[in-house]
Formats: C-alpha cells, structure tokens, sequence
C-alpha cells in the first residue's frame, strides 16, 4: 500500500499537506499522532529532498533532519529515548 495515501487516510487534518503531485507542503505542520508520523517515516526520502526538516518532540527531545535518511535516523533513536506509543510530534518544515 502506498504510505502517502494511508497517511492522507490515517488522519483528515493532514490530507490539505499533500500536493496534488503526491509531496508534502512547505509551512507548519500541525500535531500529529505516532502513527501518522509513522507513515511519514515510510515514505520514500525522496518526498524529503527539498526540504530541511526541524523536529520538535514536545517531550523536550530534540531533532534536526536536513533529508529523508536523516529523518529515519532519527526515527530509529525515537524508542532509545524513552518515547514509544504515540508521542506528539510538532513538524516545522522549510525550504
């Protein structure tokens, strides 16, 4: 199944972030659940390539991600932090 429709299906309010060309919009992203954000991390890098991405965990848990590959690095240290079931996640994303 394509992880970008199953995202646009696993939470309505994020459908409006999905371009018609399938990428994500630039700007704020809002809250979204642990498994929405699972879904981000099973996209495809490429969907990341244009952006910098700067991941704030509200569990005080800092990120920063310049590409997809860095984004599912940081994934991967999410459970090493203590953070395991549906944390809230606040996305900031520029160009």
């Amino acid at each position: 199944m394509n992880p970008l429709k199953v995202y646009q299906k696993g939470n309505e309010k994020t459908n409006s972030l999905i371009k018609s060309d399938g990428k994500l919009n630039c700007g704020e992203l809002s809250f979204l659940s642990g498994n929405a954000w699972k879904h981000i991390a099973e996209m495809s890098a490429k969907v990341f390539l244009e952006l910098t991405l700067k991941v704030r965990l509200i569990t005080s848990v800092y990120i920063m991600a310049c590409s997809g590959q860095e984004v599912k690095l940081a994934l991967k240290t999410l459970p090493k932090a203590g953070i395991r079931s549906r944390p809230k996640i606040l996305h900031q994303v520029q160009k």
